[in-house]
Formats: structure tokens, sequence, C-alpha cells
């Protein structure tokens, strides 16, 4: 038996399954022109009586819908020999739902004798943004999820730094928490941030007062403990008066796109204070896609004479396709896989520790 490297092609194949969602995307060409397409499965449903994401369910759910998917992705759209490239999530997320992604990954790249690359999360996340310039650096990237809240100064691929980020909660939690704590003729079934968003929107209020952020307000990081408090503290208060909770959920949209504005601009000024001069801002996370921070940031950036970029609504949240492209993006000497990892910071990803070739058997 003797073994030797498949000839490598621009059709590649990425798995994200860093938490309650499996995600597979297919993509044809390079990070100028790709073409991708994805299959998406959530599992929050399943999820929504536990109150949060349960591990070993959601763990179980990635495994039976991998196999799902790659089934009708390499039956329908492509021949397995002709896949040249496997990403995959390698950190950060949930360990048990990570280690499915990891495992689907390294078992395709030898039977399809395919190179393997384990991708940063948030580096997925930092190139997810729609039309964002090719090899154009330093910018600023900004990553406001559920389980992020961050500033980076991007300088080139793999060399990141970053400028704040959240002290506490994380805005998309504070988002979700509210929206759970909701009364229920107001909520209905939604137990996320969007309904926040949705009922804030239906404010006719006009100008309407912020909520005051002590904590953060002279350093570049963020902190949303003491505003998610108030929030919770003020819809017990009103005694499940819609009109007021409206005014409520309102007054902490603003808030949010005012901390937001401060904290990007603070960073901007003190990088031109550095003489670092970003290019433009990339915008990424499930609450890129809240209108009222989109709207916030391209405000501040035309102010800056910047361009903001955002990532399609459906794509903001957790996705393959953004793994894909933050993968073609990457130039590497050797293949690399790695172990998967909860939590690490970015730029993590140099090494060839745990290398691996995609290797098939003739």
């Amino acid at each position: 038996m003797r073994l030797k490297p498949q000839t490598k092609t621009n059709l590649a194949i990425a798995f994200e399954s860093s938490c309650d969602d499996t995600c597979v995307a297919i993509s044809r060409g390079s990070s100028n022109s790709m073409r991708c397409r994805e299959i998406k499965l959530s599992h929050s449903s399943l999820n929504r009586s536990f109150g949060g994401v349960y591990p070993h369910l959601t763990s179980s759910c990635h495994e039976v819908s991998f196999i799902k998917i790659l089934k009708k992705f390499i039956n329908v759209k492509t021949q397995k020999s002709s896949i040249g490239k496997i990403y995959y999530t390698a950190g950060p997320g949930q360990h048990q739902s990570l280690q499915k992604s990891m495992s689907i990954a390294k078992v395709a790249s030898c039977i399809l004798g395919a190179e393997i690359y384990g991708i940063h999360h948030m580096e997925g996340h930092i190139f997810s943004a729609a039309n964002i310039p090719i090899n154009k650096f330093p910018f600023l990237s900004v990553l406001i999820s559920g389980g992020h809240t961050l500033l980076v100064l991007v300088e080139s691929m793999e060399n990141y730094t970053v400028l704040s980020k959240s002290l506490d909660d994380n805005i998309g939690e504070v988002y979700d928490k509210i929206a759970r704590s909701l009364p229920i003729d107001l909520r209905g079934l939604a137990i996320n941030g969007t309904i926040v968003e949705k009922l804030a929107r239906s404010c006719n209020c006009g100008d309407i007062s912020t909520f005051s952020i002590m904590k953060s307000d002279q350093t570049p990081d963020f902190s949303f403990s003491g505003l998610k408090t108030s929030i919770l503290q003020a819809i017990i208060k009103s005694k499940h008066d819609s009109d007021q909770i409206i005014r409520i959920v309102c007054k902490f949209q603003r808030t949010i796109e005012n901390v937001l504005k401060e904290k990007i601009l603070q960073a901007i000024e003190t990088l031109d204070k550095l003489g670092v001069h970003v290019e433009f801002i990339s915008v990424g996370g499930g609450a890129s896609s809240n209108s009222g921070i989109r709207k916030a940031i391209e405000h501040l950036a035309i102010s800056k004479n910047l361009r903001a970029y955002f990532p399609e609504k459906t794509l903001a949240t957790d996705n393959a396709i953004m793994i894909l492209k933050a993968g073609a993006r990457k130039e590497r000497g050797s293949n690399s896989v790695f172990y998967p990892i909860p939590e690490f910071p970015l730029g993590f990803l140099k090494d060839d520790d745990y290398a691996l070739d995609g290797y098939r058997e003739i």
C-alpha cells in the first residue's frame, strides 16, 4: 500500500458546529470570486426548554445532522474526488460541539484526500462581511454576539490586536436575557434578542434618553452588566405595562447604539494618534443583524470618511460560509489540524504542531 497526496482543486467544503447550529458549506473558486452554497440545521428549538444550549443533546444532534447534510452535498452538489480543501471551526465554542466538526473534517480529509485546516471562529466573523476588500489592511473589526464583544485591529491575516473587550456580559447575551424577561404577551414564543429590537423599532417616542453606563466610560473596554440589571429591574417595576416596557427597550436600544459608537470612535482616534489609520470598518456576529446598530455604525463610519461593511443578515449568526471565506484568505505552507479548544485568542492558529496531510489510498 502506498499513500500519495491527491491533486488539489478549487472546490472546498467547511464544517461549523461551535454552538447549536450544524452548518456545512461548499464553494468553488478563490477568495476573489467565490460561489458558495450552505445547508444549515438549527437545534435551538430542542434546547429551548432548557433555557440555553444543552451540550450533550446538541453534540448528538450535530453528529446525526452532519451525516445527513454531507450525503446531500456529496451526492447532489459535487463529486467526492473534486473536493480539494476542508475547513472546520477549531474554536472557540462548546467543546463537545466543536469535536463533531473536527472529527467529521478529519474523516472526510482521509476519505477524500483533501487538505484540512482548522479555522478560528472569530476569524470567520471578521471576514463574514459582504464585499469586504481583499488584502486591504489595516482595518477595524467590530465583533458583537452573544459570546463576544470585541474591537479588533486587523493588520494582516493572522495578525490581530484586541483593542476592546467586554469585562462581563456581551451585547447579544444582554439582548437575549432582556427578551426572556419580557411578558409573554409582548414576546410571544421568542426568547432571543430580535424581539427586543422589534419592540424598540415600534416605539414612537421621538427623542428618548439613554441609560448611563459608568463602569466603562473612561476605559476602552465594554461593560454591560450594570445596564442589564437596570433594564431587568425597570421591567419588573413596570408591572407588565406594555407601553412602559416598549419605552424601556427603546431606551436600551439607543444606549447600546451610543456605547458602540463611542467605543469605536475612541478606538479609531487612539489608533490615529499612534499613526495607524484604518482603511474601513468590518462588523460581524449575530448582533450585527440589528438594524439600529447597523445604522449607528454606518453613520459613525461616514463621519470619519470610512466605509462600514456588514454581513448579510442571514449570515450574521454562525455559519459555514464564513469559515470558507476565512479559510480561503489564509496562506499556509502546510495543512493544520488542531484539537478543539473552547477558548483561545485570535492569532493562535499559526503553528503546525498537529499537522496532518490529506492522503488517499491507492
